[in-house]
């Protein structure tokens, strides 16, 4: 008999769960059609304080699970103020009307819900609701692992190693992001704590230096050996070194990391208004793709 319940995250026992939803519906869809784990770690512990009482205080409200007979089978995840994530076992496609439900009824009324472009259920639901599409959209790319990595060399004067969990690279690190993304927030702390997440692996965070001492470019890839996949996540360059090929040489190092592992598919996301990082992934073989468009009620 189906005991199906619904509850709000609790930190204290809910982050490794949720990873393993994450991982399990993976494999159930053959894709990542819910978040990669990366994303969900990236929430929990790149953050300046990873303490269960403030990480609690910060995603009380912002997510939200579905679970059968204790299992985790579908959770609500809120990223900024009204943009929501549903995560969902193939098996309970149903219960995203249930899901709407509930992000309608505490989120302001701007709602906005991301939905793949082919994903009928979905975005027939959505559009039931009233909402609509707009052009925003993500696109996650994929590479068959089978194909050849490239051989790119690094620009001379620059090297290229990997992260060192040392304070003057996190402090780099912080520097690079803010710079990159055009943001101000990200600091070494941060960093720091996002290398204790459990699929953090220091040989798999590329970085490359610069003449000067600093970090000019970064790939993060995040591996899953036994649902064999890789995320390339970040993939940033620091504005006073684009143009170089910086970027480039790092992912070929990532694949090649990731082929000498045996993994069969590697995947990469990027923001549709952004044609020079969609063009550089389908030159580095990311040629499968799907959009997921942001639908926005009201």
């Amino acid at each position: 008999m189906s005991l199906l319940a619904d509850r709000p995250f609790d930190s204290t026992h809910d982050i490794e769960p949720i990873t393993r939803f994450l991982l399990d519906t993976y494999r159930l869809y053959g894709r990542p059609f819910n978040w990669e784990p990366r994303r969900w770690h990236g929430t929990v512990y790149h953050r300046n304080d990873v303490e269960m009482a403030a990480l609690q205080m910060e995603l009380q409200g912002r997510v939200h699970l579905w679970l059968d007979d204790g299992e985790i089978v579908g959770m609500v995840i809120v990223e900024s103020t009204a943009s929501v994530f549903l995560q969902i076992n193939p098996a309970y496609r149903s219960l995203e009307r249930t899901m709407l439900d509930w992000a309608e009824g505490h989120l302001p009324p701007n709602i906005e819900v991301w939905a793949e472009s082919n994903d009928t259920w979905r975005t027939g639901l959505l559009a039931e609701r009233d909402y609509v599409r707009t052009e925003a959209h993500e696109i996650l790319r994929r590479r068959d692992m089978s194909m050849p990595t490239p051989s790119i060399p690094v620009p001379e004067g620059y090297l290229q190693r990997i992260m060192r969990q040392h304070t003057d690279d996190q402090q780099g690190m912080a520097a690079l992001l803010n710079a990159a993304f055009d943001r101000t927030f990200h600091s070494a702390e941060e960093y720091r704590n996002f290398q204790m997440s459990p699929n953090y692996r220091a040989d798999l965070d590329i970085v490359v230096e610069a003449p000067d001492g600093s970090l000019a470019a970064n790939v993060g890839v995040t591996v899953f050996e036994r649902e064999s996949f890789a995320v390339f996540e970040p993939v940033c360059t620091h504005p006073h070194h684009q143009g170089k090929g910086l970027a480039r040489c790092a992912i070929a190092e990532g694949l090649r990391r990731v082929g000498a592992m045996e993994i069969e598919a590697a995947f990469i996301g990027a923001w549709y208004a952004n044609p020079v990082s969609n063009h550089l992934y389908a030159q580095m073989g990311f040629t499968e793709s799907t959009s997921l468009y942001l639908w926005r009620r009201g």
